[in-house]
């Protein structure tokens, strides 16, 4: 196994992990651009909008030790407060708005304008992630005011509409071209910012990215969609929003002109591993809730075929950060058509250093195409699981979650089950071993949610 690999470099160096002072490791999830402000759907009133980090691009991320973002007011004094925090989904699928953690209170702006606002406090007291294997939510909670209500919003870029051929340098708007795919073919709605709704009973889906910049004391792994045509010249290359976790690696969306990314990975582990390396490990599926190590967990599947690849040298870490780029080649690369039609792409590094040890990165992972050959789709709810027909030779089924929310995997003879349930978590793939359930003649998928959480399975 590639975990000895690990082993030995740990033993190399020091085996001892030292304490470290407050770091700062950027976890991207905005494009970098600015189109509109908005408060959401929330109108004149009070209510909430939310960023979603879904758990295959965020498992690891524990410790916020800082947030920036951009609220603006058209009040006169800037009346209207805020709240900041994070939350878990409710059972219907949703941001748990009544559950919301915060972080900062009772916020007020100066005066009217755009202001930067930069949460220093959290070196001090960092605010933790209370992790699910599904989606958590960075919120913003707009206070009712007597006067100046409904005037405090909050920065953001929009996704695109669908439209394949839409792209940065045609457009000053919709930079963050999520990849188009799927029947019928569209471009892909993330579900990942949501608002609450004036005068309606649940929130609702906001296809768009709040401008938020998060920092964590975690050794953190950046993924980047990289296509000088796609993002030039107005947007960042590689861009880290929404086309980082949807990438388009062989035109699957028949853009115009065709789109072909490569992707880019970067640790972000800080200046205390200056003089270090690292090093990426890839897998298309992954331990259901990671594996603890001396290191840190371990979300990869060391018996996945791309885990057997090896360390990928990413280089020395310079200025707290290391980076590795996949250049797939040509348009007509055959290399392309493979990775594109892999069930899932994850990836976790390494950071190594003789002062600091080894410390393994956050997990990021992304999906090269909606249904992949071979694969079929599928959806289930808490009242509705789906049942599938199990094969007597067959020895695993692969699943990956699309979410929102948890699935789990469950072999079963009539209505016995056979064995335990696998947890398949959100945005990842899970390869469930049926060796030892031979005797069941189908396998079940449920789901945690009321509402469908969508997945592909083979």
């Amino acid at each position: 196994m590639q975990m000895s690999c690990l082993a030995a470099i740990a033993v190399a160096l020091s085996s001892s992990l030292l304490a470290q002072t407050t770091t700062f490791n950027p976890a991207e999830s905005y494009d970098r651009t600015t189109e509109f402000t908005s408060r959401g759907a929330n109108g004149a009133g009070p209510g909430f909008v939310s960023q979603a980090f879904a758990y295959g691009n965020s498992a690891g991320l524990q410790t916020l030790t800082r947030s920036r973002y951009v609220v603006q007011s058209q009040a006169p004094r800037g009346r209207e407060r805020w709240n900041v925090g994070t939350t878990l989904l409710n059972a219907r699928g949703e941001p748990d708005y009544a559950g919301m953690r915060t972080y900062a209170t009772n916020l007020q702006l100066p005066g009217p304008g755009a202001f930067l606002v930069t949460h220093t406090q959290l070196a001090r007291t960092p605010h933790l992630i209370n992790h699910r294997l599904e989606q958590w939510h960075h919120v913003w909670q707009f206070l009712p005011t007597t006067a100046g209500s409904g005037l405090l919003s909050v920065h953001m870029s929009q996704s695109a509409p669908f439209n394949s051929t839409l792209l940065c340098f045609n457009n000053s708007r919709h930079r963050e071209i999520p990849r188009t795919d799927g029947s019928p073919s569209q471009q892909i709605v993330e579900r990942h910012a949501w608002s609450t709704v004036a005068n309606a009973p649940t929130p609702a889906v906001m296809n768009r990215a709040w401008r938020l910049e998060t920092q964590f004391a975690e050794v953190v792994l950046n993924g980047y969609s990289d296509n000088a045509i796609y993002n030039a010249p107005r947007c960042v290359n590689p861009n880290p929003g929404y086309a980082r976790i949807d990438p388009d690696f062989n035109d699957t969306g028949a853009g115009s002109p065709p789109r072909n990314d490569n992707y880019r990975w970067t640790l972000a582990a800080g200046s205390a591993w200056n003089g270090g390396v690292a090093v990426l490990f890839w897998s298309t599926t992954t331990f259901p809730t990671g594996v603890p190590t001396p290191f840190g967990r371990l979300y990869l599947d060391v018996l996945d075929p791309l885990f057997a690849l090896g360390p990928q040298v990413m280089g020395p870490i310079s200025s707290g950060t290391a980076s590795l780029s996949l250049n797939l080649g040509a348009a007509n690369n055959p290399l392309r058509g493979v990775v594109a039609n892999l069930p899932n792409f994850s990836a976790q590094a390494a950071a190594i250093s003789r002062t600091q040890g080894v410390r393994l990165s956050t997990l990021m992972s992304f999906r090269p195409k909606l249904v992949p050959a071979g694969f079929r789709a599928g959806a289930a709810t808490t009242a509705a699981p789906v049942s599938i027909r199990k094969l007597a030779s067959q020895r695993n089924i692969l699943v990956r979650n699309d979410g929102a929310g948890t699935l789990s995997v469950q072999p079963k003879r009539g209505t016995r089950k056979i064995g335990p349930a696998t947890i398949v978590p959100e945005r990842c793939a899970v390869r469930v071993d049926l060796t030892a359930a031979s005797a069941a003649t189908s396998i079940e998928i449920a789901a945690n949610k009321t509402t469908p959480v969508r997945f592909v399975y083979q």
